[in-house]
C-alpha cells in the first residue's frame, strides 16, 4: 500500500511538473506576443506622427512660398 502511494504521489507530481511548464510555456508566448503587438503599435504611431509632421511642413513651406511671392 505505501508503494502504492508513493507511486500515486510521485505521478502527481510529474503530472504537476508538467502542467507548470506548460503553464510557463504559454505565458512565456503571451509575453512575447504583447511585446511584438507593443513593437507593431509603436511602429505605427511613429509612421502616423511622421506622416503628419511631413504633412506641417510641407504646409508650412508652402505657407512660406506664398509670403515670399
Amino acid at each position: 500500500l505505501e508503494d502504492v502511494l508513493k507511486q500515486r504521489r510521485q505521478s502527481l507530481k510529474e503530472k504537476h511538473q508538467a502542467e507548470t511548464k506548460e503553464i510557463e510555456a504559454k505565458h512565456e508566448n503571451l509575453l512575447e506576443k504583447l511585446k511584438e503587438d507593443f513593437k507593431e503599435k509603436e511602429k505605427q504611431e511613429r509612421k502616423n506622427f511622421a506622416e503628419k509632421l511631413g504633412a506641417k511642413q510641407k504646409e508650412m513651406r508652402e505657407e512660406m512660398q506664398q509670403k515670399m511671392a
